[in-house]
């Protein structure tokens, strides 16, 4: 998947949970979304319409 808006824009990752929580490009807001391994390193909570989906 790729992130497409926030700090981590372009950045390539693997899904490796649905949440329901704070995130960080939004860390006043509850929302659901996807930790992301990035492959870069790391791990981040982003909401879903930050991200596209695909192989």
């Amino acid at each position: 998947m790729t992130i497409t808006s926030g700090k981590h824009t372009s950045n390539k990752g693997t899904v490796e949970a649905n949440v329901y929580q704070k995130t960080m490009d939004h860390p006043d807001e509850w929302s659901n979304g996807y930790h992301v391994i990035l492959d870069t390193d790391g791990l981040v909570t982003l909401r879903w319409d930050q991200v596209t989906l695909g192989r």
